[in-house]
């Protein structure tokens, strides 16, 4: 659950375990396999690699998830937004920002801050994706910045692998060296796919003078044609 925390791992040649941490005390538990699934500051992977071992970069830019209560027919809105030094001065910009974007265009005293998370935003692969009886999925293994969701879809598309490579081991269909092609295709896409369009998204946004980036950036043509071309907006959103 949430409120668990791992405190060692361990695993022999047949089975992995943990010890854990939780509101009715410690407990340790064992499994064929355990995955990794706990997030961009796993314990799994800093127990099989250690602390600091996540190659990659850290940006420079802060990013907020915020979540609000609007006087509008959206009666709730989530949005993210950047700011390049201080994420308490995004945080601070966000009431006149409403305003701006918000249909009705609300004065700062009619919204409510519900909730916001900063958060630092990294481009990461772990060495492995598993290691023994251990295995790693989603932002325990790889982390991207959030534009166009690749760190989402990335995820669902690990544990979908993984899951049917654990399910052949299970009935017989294949041994534990199908998780070795879990870990080589799965770090290719990170690398060829993943890391590279995301880097090309917050490019497009950070990269290129604000001021022509429509008139010079192709995707950002065809995203400003959805604006008067309802036939072509309804093609370009599927």
């Amino acid at each position: 659950s949430p409120n668990d925390r791992i405190l060692s791992i361990g695993q022999d040649e047949s089975k992995a375990g943990v010890e854990v941490e939780t509101p009715e005390g410690i407990k340790k538990l064992e499994a064929d396999y355990i995955v990794g699934y706990d997030g961009a500051n796993s314990q799994v992977r800093r127990s099989l690699f250690g602390d600091w071992e996540f190659p990659g970069f850290t940006r420079t830019k802060t990013s907020t998830n915020t979540a609000t209560k609007m006087p509008t027919s959206l009666s709730t809105r989530s949005i993210g937004t950047w700011h390049p030094e201080s994420p308490k001065m995004a945080c601070g910009e966000l009431p006149a920002k409403f305003e701006r974007i918000f249909p009705g265009h609300p004065k700062p005293d009619k919204c409510k801050l519900a909730n916001f998370s900063p958060y630092k935003v990294h481009q990461r692969l772990a060495k492995k994706m598993g290691v023994g009886h251990f295995l790693l999925a989603a932002d325990a293994a790889h982390l991207c910045n959030p534009f166009g969701g690749l760190g989402l879809t990335g995820g669902i598309v690990d544990v979908g692998g993984l899951f049917d490579c654990l399910i052949g081991i299970h009935k017989g269909n294949a041994d534990a060296s199908i998780l070795d092609k879990y870990d080589e295709i799965r770090r290719w896409k990170y690398s060829e796919v993943i890391n590279l369009i995301s880097t090309e998204n917050i490019k497009k946004l950070f990269g290129q003078n604000p001021d022509t980036a429509i008139e010079n950036d192709e995707f950002l043509k065809l995203c400003k044609k959805t604006e008067t071309d309802p036939v072509f907006s309804k093609e370009f959103s599927r």
